[in-house]
């Protein structure tokens, strides 16, 4: 419930000070925000490109086994490649789909559901994702993470979508009791396919160990996959580097601080935000840096700042000792 209040009077010194709190409060949120290596669930993405790979972890990954399929959320056709769908079915499964990503670009989900329902209900790939995230949301109709996991499943199975699996690991993780070897699974397949916010994730499992044995090195390599595709994924790098939570064998506050210094270049609307960003950023991040190891982050910086972001990320690992260079 929410109560409406009258405030009191206050003298303008106090609010000056007030908005100052107030405004480096909102900086430090969004600071926080902008850091966080969370995925998150994404209706109706194409597939990513092939990864380019240059380098190679030193502990090979262990193979993730494919995750069984759930039981049908709702009646699915049973038409595969080998056994279509009739042309005239087909075209109205399309009809609905189209119908339904219509009211979805609306942002009228209630509207939507019901044409992705039909469609998914007759194993259209797209309907399955576009219907799981919107019960993983709760867009449109009541928010069942459970449901919307078997309908992700289902679309992961039936399309063999990077988004799908993708997703499919997301919401496994999002599940009270999680099965975090499932999520592996699933999040390998999409991180193969080249899906950024997926090789986050998955690096992400491997440098902590869930579901997977804990190798850093994999989970450092996975992380240096998605550099250049996600804008997160060179902060999250930098993290690690910066902090023991990812890696003690790969700790290297000066790698981390060159990361962190490329971050400079991505500056595209200077004003007081910016500002509070970075010092906000100097003053929680960088302060336990040592001077020695700012210096040498400044090195890396100069020898790497010509580079993209995906080489730089490739010298940052092979630097580390984390990842080898491919013979």
């Amino acid at each position: 419930m929410k109560y409406d209040i009258q405030p009191k009077p206050v003298s303008g010194k106090w609010i000056a000070a007030a908005a100052l709190v107030l405004v480096l409060s909102i900086a430090g949120l969004v600071y926080d925000n902008w850091e966080q290596d969370t995925v998150a669930a994404v209706a109706d993405k194409g597939k990513a490109a092939e990864p380019t790979v240059a380098v190679a972890p030193k502990a090979a990954p262990a193979s993730a086994a494919t995750p069984p399929v759930a039981e049908a959320a709702s009646p699915v056709s049973t038409a595969t490649a080998e056994n279509p769908l009739p042309p005239a079915a087909n075209a109205e499964v399309a009809a609905w789909y189209a119908e339904g990503k219509k009211y979805m670009n609306q942002n009228d989900w209630k509207q939507a559901v019901p044409y992705f329902e039909k469609a998914a209900a007759k194993g259209h790939d797209g309907a399955l994702v576009n219907l799981g995230v919107a019960y993983l949301e709760g867009r449109g109709v009541k928010r069942d993470i459970v449901y919307g996991c078997r309908l992700m499943e289902q679309a992961a199975e039936v399309g063999n979508q990077a988004d799908a699996w993708s997703n499919l690991g997301l919401c496994i993780e999002d599940l009270p009791d999680p099965d975090y070897a499932k999520a592996a699974a699933a999040y390998q397949k999409a991180a193969m396919a080249g899906m950024p916010d997926a090789q986050l994730a998955l690096g992400r499992l491997y440098a902590t160990g869930r579901g997977v044995p804990q190798e850093s090195s994999v989970g450092l390599y996975w992380m240096g996959m998605a550099v250049g595709s996600d804008p997160k994924a060179v902060r999250v790098l930098s993290q690690c580097f910066l902090t023991r939570e990812c890696s003690k064998q790969y700790y290297d506050p000066a790698i981390g601080y060159a990361l962190l210094l490329s971050e400079g270049r991505y500056v595209y609307k200077p004003g007081l935000m910016t500002r509070l960003r970075k010092w906000y950023r100097e003053v929680k991040v960088t302060g336990d840096i040592s001077e020695r190891d700012r210096e040498h982050g400044e090195a890396y910086w100069k020898e790497w700042s010509a580079l993209d972001d995906r080489a730089m990320a490739e010298k940052a690992l092979l630097e580390s000792g984390a990842v080898k260079a491919q013979q």
